[in-house]
């Protein structure tokens, strides 16, 4: 009797190791199903804002080619060859507007006329007495 007792404590004993350890398991496999869960959602969501950037930047590429084929017309390259470079056809004669050499330059605002330095006694003075 007491020998069956024994034997039933130990199948006891093992049956609840066993289960003790399956749970385990099934905590560790639920916790691996969550985060790789995790990790899918969040690869979902890196992957719409990729998506949504690389729309964006097809969209300037785009913009951008629009430009580069407008600047690179004859038109443009004309225009900025006479404004910014100076550059005439032949033909045609460059003139330069020069300053009136009789103008009186205007003074820039803050220039030393404008402003008031006081002597140091000045300084002292405000110091001590106020103004």
């Amino acid at each position: 009797m007491m020998k069956a007792v024994m034997e039933e404590k130990k199948s006891s004993t093992k049956t609840q190791f066993l289960v003790l350890v399956a749970a385990v398991l099934v905590i560790l496999i639920f916790s691996d199903l969550n985060h790789r869960m995790a990790d899918a959602r969040r690869l979902e969501r890196d992957y719409e804002v990729l998506l949504t950037e690389n729309a964006l930047l097809e969209r300037q590429n785009e913009e951008l080619q629009t430009q580069v084929t407008a600047l690179a017309s004859d038109e443009m390259v004309r225009d900025w060859a006479h404004s910014e470079a100076r550059m005439v056809l032949p033909g045609e004669n460059l003139v330069i507007p020069l300053p009136d050499p009789n103008a009186v330059p205007a003074e820039e605002p803050g220039s030393s006329a404008e402003r008031y330095i006081p002597e140091p006694w000045d300084v002292w003075r405000v110091l001590f007495f106020g103004k």
